[in-house]
């Protein structure tokens, strides 16, 4: 497949080379009938090959080899020589991918069709003739032999086990949105390990896998590779195929998520070339989507078989780290990973950031808010190191983007690193982070408040700091009596109590004594136990005791 396009697109460049472009088209048509109307067979041959080349882009050629001076004679050359009849389809198979020589040619796939008819689909004829029903099914004309074709080449791949060259054929019949779920169900299933193992065959059940799981609103670069393989493909008229909505694809990822065998597949397959690569990439970018899901994908090794991909050409293709980072939205995806594998990932996401899209950093900070979590000594440290490129998302005006950044930084105050960046006077880069928290602090998205409320709580158990952080707590005392969600109150209660433990001698313990409405809120709310004893020993400090 990829070799026909360079072949012609060296004739293309032949072409260019010569002065007038009508004349060029003129002899290569007549050079084509010449050698169709030869007597011998190499000749032949050598005229359908040329057809093959030249068809998509040379209308007129269509128009020449239905005429009356050839067609009867091909006819009869195909049903008595098997060499010239898979030539035969396999031109026109060529020549179809264009809609406007469908008319032209319908009679002839007809009559090619039919000649073949008899020839089971596991021989090199059967295969080009359900190539061929593939690409009369996909070219969008409304005519008798597309409905007709499409339905043959349904029936034709119920029957086809997927092994070998027929990948190809599955990867040309999956531009068809009406066949899609059953290939998802019933076919792709049946493809092995062994039947991957050749480049080619790899790329077109990655292929198949991405028409089947391309989202509408899904990444941009998806939808841009799929432009370019349909093309290369012959399969570009299949502007339906784009048009499946959000939630039948969806089924369908669950469903092919959910099947061991393809998850097995994905995750065992050895990917080499950079096309496989970037389609491996995007469909897992694609898989990992579905909801719930992602640990499905994470034990079946694909999450460190896409970290491995990124390890060994760092950069070059980013749906492999877009594929990482919806996998690490899950935090059990992060339980399995070795160090060395969290360390790479936390790179990964870092070096892609600041070059991504806001909706993408979103998701990068969310996955580093869970590698942080659960490997937070070497993750905090290397997002702590590269914080510049990512302080662009701390003016983000995104919601999801600012809760994500919040649940970040309160997971880097968990640890004494993470707290020292935040709380060191002399580093502006935290002394700035520390400010944004404290807006986020009074934003007006729940989830962000309670993150950067959480953060608040987890700094003021360094005792260290607390003159520092009581002014701080004195800016919150007003926050504090307005808020009404009672786990953001719980963790600004404990920030403001644990401040007054550590330095009671500051201006934060008379502003606290002479607030009536923050003591008729302790009266009021329902605290934890943890908070309670830590609240009342902080209030007696303060002078005062709720009744």
């Amino acid at each position: 497949m990829l070799e026909r396009a360079e072949e012609l697109q060296e004739v293309q460049s032949i072409n260019g080379n010569v002065p007038d472009k009508a004349e060029s088209e003129e002899a290569l048509a007549d050079e084509v009938k010449q050698k169709l109307t030869s007597d011998q067979d190499g000749e032949i041959l050598r005229g359908l090959e040329l057809f093959d080349l030249l068809s998509p882009r040379m209308l007129c050629l269509a128009e020449c080899i239905v005429s009356d001076a050839i067609l009867p004679d091909l006819l009869l050359e195909a049903e008595s020589n098997d060499r010239i009849l898979t030539a035969l389809l396999q031109a026109l198979s060529s020549a179809c991918s264009v809609s406007a020589n469908v008319a032209i040619l319908r009679e002839l796939a007809l009559a090619s069709l039919a000649i073949s008819q008899d020839y089971p689909v596991d021989t090199n004829i059967g295969l080009q003739a359900s190539i061929l029903q593939c690409k009369l099914a996909i070219v969008k004309a409304d005519t008798p032999l597309c409905q007709l074709t499409r339905h043959v080449a349904v029936a034709r791949a119920q029957a086809l086990r997927p092994t070998g060259r027929y990948l190809e054929l599955l990867m040309l019949l999956a531009h068809n949105h009406r066949v899609r779920d059953y290939l998802a169900d019933e076919v792709l299933p049946l493809v092995s390990i062994r039947s991957c193992e050749d480049t080619r065959e790899l790329y077109a059940f990655l292929v198949c896998l991405q028409l089947l799981t391309d989202y509408p609103a899904g990444l941009s670069a998806s939808h841009e590779a799929l432009r370019r393989i349909s093309q290369d493909t012959g399969c570009a008229g299949d502007s339906e195929g784009f048009r499946e909505d959000a939630e039948t694809i969806t089924a369908r990822v669950d469903k092919l998520v959910v099947n061991q065998a393809v998850m097995d597949l994905l995750g065992q397959v050895k990917v080499r070339s950079s096309e496989s690569v970037k389609v491996y990439g995007l469909v897992c970018a694609n898989l990992a989507r579905a909801e719930g899901r992602q640990t499905k994908l994470v034990s079946a090794g694909i999450l460190r078989r896409l970290i491995d991909l990124e390890h060994r050409a760092p950069g070059e293709e980013p749906a492999l780290v877009v594929a990482v980072a919806r996998l690490l939205c899950s935090f059990d995806s992060v339980l399995g990973l070795h160090f060395g594998e969290a360390s790479t990932a936390a790179s990964m996401l870092l070096r892609a950031f600041s070059n991504s899209a806001l909706y993408l950093q979103g998701l990068f900070l969310v996955a580093l808010t869970n590698l942080c979590a659960q490997n937070a000594g070497e993750a905090c440290a290397l997002v702590i190191r590269e914080w510049r490129s990512i302080e662009s998302a701390m003016y983000a005006g995104d919601v999801l983007c600012m809760r994500a950044r919040a649940e970040l930084v309160c997971n880097l105050s968990a640890g004494i690193v993470g707290a020292a960046f935040l709380l060191d006077p002399a580093n502006k880069l935290g002394a700035d982070c520390l400010k944004t928290i404290i807006n986020d602090a009074r934003a007006l998205d729940m989830q962000t408040r309670r993150a950067a409320t959480g953060t608040l709580a987890l700094l003021s158990r360094w005792s260290a700091m607390a003159p520092r952080l009581s002014e701080v707590a004195e800016e919150m005392l007003s926050q504090l009596v307005a808020e009404e969600d009672s786990e953001v109150l719980q963790r600004l209660l404990a920030f403001v109590a644990q401040v007054l433990q550590a330095y009671p001698a500051g201006r934060l313990a008379e502003n606290v004594r002479r607030n009536r409405a923050l003591r008729l809120k302790c009266e009021a709310v329902q605290m934890s136990e943890v908070t309670q004893e830590c609240c009342s020993h902080a209030i007696a400090i303060a002078s005062f005791t709720p009744s």
